[in-house]
């Protein structure tokens, strides 16, 4: 679900040395229901806030309102969408409708 701080989440995790560390942080506080990670007096890079918010954008627009969002051209040819976090079966079924 995007927040009003979804976007300053995003910079921060794009700007970020280690964001594989930093996402986990921030999905664990979000399963906890604790918001995400904490960005106030964290300096994001130079334009991390504009990818962000172009992605949100792109996003909104394909009908998204939560991430993961995945959009896959599937093995028949057609094209896929789906939201939240997938296995790896569930992501192999959806590849392979």
């Amino acid at each position: 679900m995007l927040t009003p701080a979804s976007t300053a989440q995003g910079a921060l995790l794009l700007s970020s040395v280690k964001g594989s560390d930093v996402l986990e942080k921030h999905e664990a506080l979000l399963l906890a229901h604790k918001g995400g990670i904490t960005v106030l007096g964290v300096a994001a890079t130079p334009g991390a806030g504009e990818k962000v918010a172009e992605n949100t954008r792109i996003l909104k627009m394909m009908g998204s309102t939560s991430v993961p969002f995945l959009v896959s051209k599937r093995a028949n040819g057609t094209f896929g969408t789906a939201t939240g976090a997938l296995s790896s079966s569930q992501l192999r079924e959806f590849i392979a409708q």
